[in-house]
């Protein structure tokens, strides 16, 4: 089974038009293009004191989730860390 269509992967990678100009998310995703890694789609959501964060990669077949039961503005999350070690090795 599968999350999407090929069609509909097609269209969250390419975002979308506003009125006044490009914009970088489709369907409540954020696309961008980081570089070393490629295009990656991602999601983020919570409440007070959850958050919860969601990465699919597109070219490298990755995902990255994260859920965290504690939220504080002081706490950073190593996304980029997190990133290169799942991505270490994909192509």
């Amino acid at each position: 089974h599968s999350f999407a269509s090929g069609e509909d992967w097609r269209e969250m990678r390419s975002g979308g038009k506003g009125t006044e100009g490009k914009i970088d998310w489709v369907g409540g995703w954020h696309i961008v293009n980081r570089d070393g890694v490629g295009p990656s789609v991602y999601h983020t959501g919570g409440w007070p004191g959850l958050m919860a964060y969601n990465e699919q990669g597109l070219d490298r077949n990755y995902s990255i989730i994260i859920l965290r039961n504690k939220f504080s503005q002081q706490v950073r999350v190593p996304y980029d860390l997190i990133r290169s070690i799942v991505c270490q090795g994909r192509k």
